[in-house]
């Protein structure tokens, strides 16, 4: 987006997105877990790019679960797959390694017009 002036995150901006009830079309790889594919019929295909890291997984009862290995990211996503409520802190493109979520700016993404880059 032209209009995203990156100087007000210099640290760069994390998307927040409410994920849906059943699978959400994506795979992981590493640690921490990134994005490795993105599904045609996820509802993230026009928000997600592939190697974009996973910051964390907040669950309906608030617990959340940062800076996880793939397996632990797509375990814990079957293991909520029927859950309403849950959400995905997701990096922007670009920043790698650890990110300490509470330090970094979040914006909650439902579209891809939504995105702050």
């Amino acid at each position: 987006d032209a209009d995203f002036d990156r100087s007000a995150y210099p640290n760069g901006v994390a998307i927040r997105l409410s994920l849906p009830s059943g699978s959400i079309g994506l795979k992981f790889e590493g640690s921490p877990a990134v994005i490795s594919a993105i599904d045609e019929e996820s509802p993230f295909r026009d928000i997600l790019k592939t190697g974009q890291q996973v910051l964390s997984l907040i669950q309906s009862d608030g617990s959340e679960y940062e800076n996880m290995a793939d397996y632990d990211v797509q375990q814990l996503l079957l293991d909520t797959e029927g859950t309403d409520g849950r959400s995905m802190l997701v990096a922007g493109p670009g920043m790698k390694g650890y990110v300490d979520v509470d330090l970094i700016p979040k914006v909650d993404v439902s579209r891809k017009e939504d995105l702050p880059y």
